[in-house]
């Protein structure tokens, strides 16, 4: 990393009351102007001693710690696009340097080929006096055997260059142009005569498919925009599990998709999960009351777990396949709703019914959590949580309206959070559902009877703005509200979020333009549905409280 760089050095600051003397302290007084803070040693001895002084040097540290910080969150948005761009650029020198080994090649070729055509010329020039004197007195026509021979002949060269150089054509025309001038070649090689008017017919046709294939070469160079990629999802049902003695509003899996959890009440199922089939294996029970999250890490076979006890719990699968329980931790007053890991995975937040957040340091090795501090700025219960990208911010709605709120890690700590703004809407609605999509993109989806909306909201000058433009109209509801604890689940390798509003649950795919489009829905004609999709984005599990079953589906690209 780069080091801070002070553009005046420290000799050039000076007392500001007029002494011609170094500064030596500065005044920590934001009500004081930037000429009025600049102390020297005789200004101190006048100074009221209710007045904030730190001295120079200290200042230059706290400022250089915050420079170095900012320094830091820049590289950390920068550099990975450099190395994007350095991945392109290594991959187009790649494609060039055969690009042009191939030519190379290529031309070599076809000059040596013209040279050994030209040979046939400059050989057929050439003859003895003796011979064809006594060809033409004895009145043989040996001129016919000649060019008979000389096509045999012909045809070979043109045969064996053709072999050689085919190779070099498909490796150019892999990258650029279609097989125009091959074509013609093949024509070459196999002696084949063609009208002009034929001929023409051809090279246009041929024209016209280079066009297309030239479009095609340039999509094996550069990644292909995902705008372009038109395909779709097929949901292969192939589960339906029925109990009619359970209940369930969570399920997580783990990072293999071999384990699914589920919550039953205050009972925590654990289901073995092959192919999109379960198979129920173990119940776990420890919590006093009803089970609303279960969260998986993406690491360990560890999860937490939280609901309507106001207790967190962590869960981790010894060597012996047992499940081993932590401590429950009690800091919140009220139900816990909603759960959130940082991506390194030794940070939880916790959102509550208390309107609080609650930022927990986690040991999943230890099985340990330790509360760490609070955020209290919410009027009603917390329902959601995301994380940027950079994770130096953090989202988060409350159910009551208009209640979304950004939190900004200070310059001193990454993950010390403190309330930014409330986030402008143009409606009044209550929302249970949010995502961060990158560092300058989250998603809100509404939640009451009235608005049936998935808006989006990004970062303009500094702020984050709702931008209708790119709001997406979700199936027409007003007789149910939306129900919490279906997560958005937003998978970055297929590209694809997993949404549930109200009976129906949706595919969705970010486009590049920042855009978003429906690529598959369907209604499950029931509003208590609860689930997730797996890590690789391959598997689709929901429970239906309406007719008590787990619901699976494969979901296929077609």
């Amino acid at each position: 990393m780069i080091s801070p760089k002070m553009l005046e050095s420290e000799g050039d600051i000076f007392c500001c009351n007029g002494h011609n003397q170094k500064c030596i302290s500065i005044l920590f007084d934001s009500t004081m102007t930037r000429d009025q803070r600049y102390l020297c040693s005789d200004c101190l001895e006048y100074l009221d001693q209710d007045k904030k002084v730190i001295g120079i040097r200290r200042a230059q540290e706290l400022i250089f710690e915050q420079q170095t910080d900012k320094i830091k969150q820049v590289e950390d948005i920068i550099n990975p696009q450099i190395y994007s761009i350095e991945k392109a650029l290594e991959s187009i020198n790649e494609s060039k340097q055969q690009f042009f080994d191939s030519y190379q090649q290529l031309i070599s070729g076809l000059s040596d080929w013209i040279g050994s055509l030209k040979q046939q010329i400059e050989n057929s020039a050439h003859f003895s006096f003796y011979e064809e004197l006594d060809s033409f007195i004895s009145q043989q026509n040996c001129i016919k055997g000649n060019i008979y021979q000389l096509n045999q002949e012909n045809q070979v060269i043109n045969q064996n260059y053709h072999t050689k150089l085919r190779n070099h054509l498909e490796k150019i025309h892999k990258i650029s142009l279609d097989n125009v001038y091959l074509k013609q070649l093949d024509f070459l090689a196999c002696n084949s005569r063609q009208s002009n008017q034929e001929q023409d017919m051809i090279e246009q046709q041929l024209k016209q498919k280079s066009q297309i294939r030239f479009k095609q070469s340039l999509q094996n160079i550069i990644k292909v925009d995902q705008d372009i990629q038109n395909f779709e999802i097929s949901f292969n049902q192939l589960q339906v599990f029925c109990d009619k003695k359970q209940e369930c509003e969570s399920i997580a899996f783990n990072y293999s998709q071999q384990i699914m959890i589920s919550a039953d009440q205050m009972n925590i199922q654990v289901w073995n999960f092959d192919q999109g089939k379960i198979e129920l294996e173990k119940t776990l029970t420890v919590h006093s009351d009803e089970i609303f999250c279960l969260m998986f890490s993406k690491k360990h076979n560890s999860f937490i777990s939280a609901g309507a006890d106001k207790s967190l719990i962590i869960w981790k699968q010894n060597d012996n396949k047992e499940w081993i329980r932590s401590e429950p931790y009690i800091q919140h007053t009220e139900w816990v709703m909603c759960l959130l890991f940082n991506q390194s995975e030794d940070l939880v937040f916790s959102g509550s019914k208390d309107t609080s957040i609650i930022v927990w340091s986690v040991n999943l090795e230890k099985n340990e959590l330790a509360y760490k501090y609070s955020l209290k700025t919410h009027k009603a219960t917390v329902i959601s949580l995301s994380l940027s990208e950079s994770e130096n911010l953090l989202v988060s709605c409350g159910v009551d309206t208009n209640s979304i709120i950004i939190w900004e890690s200070n310059y001193k700590s990454k993950f010390v959070f403190e309330f930014k703004y409330y986030v402008k809407q143009s409606i009044s609605a209550e929302g249970l559902n949010l995502m961060f999509i990158n560092d300058t993109q989250f998603i809100w989806i509404t939640g009451g009877k009235q608005f049936d909306q998935l808006w989006v909201f990004e970062m303009d000058e500094g702020i984050f703005k709702e931008k209708s433009n790119k709001k997406i109209n979700l199936k027409k509801n007003d007789k149910v509200n939306d129900e919490c604890h279906f997560p958005i689940v937003y998978n970055k390798e297929r590209n694809i979020l997993l949404i549930k509003h109200k009976t129906y649950i949706y595919i969705i795919r970010p486009m590049n333009t920042g855009d978003f489009s429906i690529i598959k829905e369907f209604n499950c004609d029931a509003g208590g549905i609860y689930g997730t999709m797996t890590n690789t984005g391959s598997y689709l599990v929901y429970w239906k409280s309406e007719e008590k079953s787990y619901v699976s589906h494969e979901l296929l690209k077609i």
